[in-house]
């Protein structure tokens, strides 16, 4: 089995082995890559939902804890004036 292969330089490209054999290989590899750019568009769309989900998350939460922090103390204000009133 010959081994062929090619790779990007800063002045172009280089191969190794049989020149046709290397032509060959980028095409079935560019046939793969397309087969998976649907497969990756969709990975990527559901991991942005997956984070704006997480964010959104931690967004609720931090906003309840501010408004019953807030609620509590208005509770204990509340429950001092009524013990000083009797």
């Amino acid at each position: 089995m010959a081994k062929y292969g090619y790779k990007k330089t800063k002045n172009g490209f280089s191969f190794y082995g049989d020149l046709q054999e290397c032509i060959n290989a980028a095409k079935r590899r560019l046939e793969n890559l397309h087969k998976n750019t649907a497969y990756i568009v969709r990975v990527y769309d559901e991991a942005r939902s997956r984070r704006d989900a997480h964010f959104k998350a931690i967004e609720t939460a931090t906003d309840f804890i501010e408004v019953a922090t807030e609620h509590l103390k208005k509770q204990a204000a509340e429950n001092e004036a009524n013990k000083t009133d009797e």
